[in-house]
């Protein structure tokens, strides 16, 4: 399963585009708040990749070094290019971050499919 979330990962990675400077603050905030789960490497493990979903909610997609060996530590995407990956433990990592709200996100590890 392993191999297949690469190639998810690498093909999404042809798309990431350049954060604005809204974006990048929004994504220094959660970042700086984060309460990783139980299980989970340090932030700076993890390729990060954050997207909007919905006009409001900031999803982020924590992928460990493990799996996703290149790309920039962290970057906006589109939604429908954030990686999709079926495997279930903390080498994947959630958080979902809602700005009106303003509570400190708290991650939790991916379930198995």
């Amino acid at each position: 399963m392993k191999r297949s979330a690469c190639l998810l990962i690498g093909v999404a990675g042809f798309f990431l585009q350049a954060a604005s400077p809204a974006q990048n603050a929004l994504m220094e905030k959660i970042e700086r708040t984060v309460t990783l789960p139980r299980g989970a490497e340090p932030l700076s493990h993890y390729i990060r990749r954050y997207a909007y979903l919905g006009d409001q909610t900031i999803v982020g997609v924590y992928v460990s070094r493990d799996i996703d060996k290149n790309g920039p530590a962290r970057s906006w995407v589109d939604a429908k290019q954030l990686p999709h990956i079926s495997d279930g433990g903390c080498g994947i990592v959630i958080v979902f971050y809602d700005p009106k709200k303003n509570l400190p996100p708290d991650g939790t590890c991916n379930p198995a499919v």
